[in-house]
């Protein structure tokens, strides 16, 4: 999940830095980015929002035949919290126990938390990068992978230190929170920023793709993951 958010934000930062290094994120007949982002949403959620419906309601569906219905209500509720992509919140709410040893009662829902806090991310980066590329204007266009970089590292620094102390105090909560993630995506808008300008040899390069893939697979098995994600472990 921590990969697939960095990979999420990394592809969307990059994706909007070019379009204001280009001038086309707030440029003339885009009502100053209210345009661009519009468009944007819409492109984004036409293609995940029948998707997950579809999901929610064969779910649904076989929630009636195969879960008690004193369950129904709850489930239902979920239900919307996951279409309206609110369901880290939910969970938070709910005092949904992620690694719980009893699955019997877990929700048919329980993955979609992740997805709730990437479409969030999809709501709020855009308007952050639009914003400061109002702010920068057309002189300053030059200069904008720095005030992006400045933007996204003091993110980064403020929601990591939020992450290492709300997973000590409420991993449970922590775990689904989006303001204890916000790093996870701010490290990956700023890999965006500077890895096109980084020129490493190819066999680095490669041990580095190795290095990465094996620590991803082996994290599980080397890391407390059940008490210490989000905080700095991941």
């Amino acid at each position: 999940v921590d990969v697939f958010l960095l990979i999420s934000a990394f592809l969307l930062t990059g994706s909007f830095a070019r379009k204001i290094e280009q001038g086309k994120l707030v440029g003339p007949g885009t009502w100053f980015g209210v345009k661009t982002l519009v468009a944007y949403w819409v492109h984004v959620f036409k293609r995940l929002l029948p998707l997950a419906s579809i999901t929610v309601v064969l779910t649904l569906l076989g929630t009636y035949f195969f879960i008690p219905a004193e369950r129904w209500l709850s489930i239902a509720d979920e239900a919307k919290a996951v279409i309206l992509y609110q369901h880290n919140n939910w969970s938070i709410e709910n005092a949904v126990d992620y690694y719980a040893a009893d699955t019997s009662l877990a929700s048919p829902f329980r993955h979609f938390w992740s997805l709730s806090v990437q479409g969030q991310i999809y709501v709020l980066w855009p308007v952050l990068m639009v914003a400061l590329a109002l702010v920068l204007g057309k002189r300053m266009r030059g200069s904008a992978r720095w005030a992006l970089s400045g933007a996204f590292a003091a993110l980064f620094v403020l929601s990591l230190s939020h992450s290492i102390e709300v997973t000590a105090a409420n991993q449970q909560a922590a775990y689904f929170e989006t303001e204890a993630r916000l790093w996870e995506f701010a490290l990956g808008s700023l890999v965006a920023l500077w890895l096109p300008v980084l020129k490493l040899p190819p066999l680095v390069r490669a041990v580095l793709g190795w290095v990465g893939i094996a620590a991803i697979i082996s994290c599980g098995f080397i890391l407390d993951v059940n008490g210490t994600f989000p905080g700095y472990v991941a």
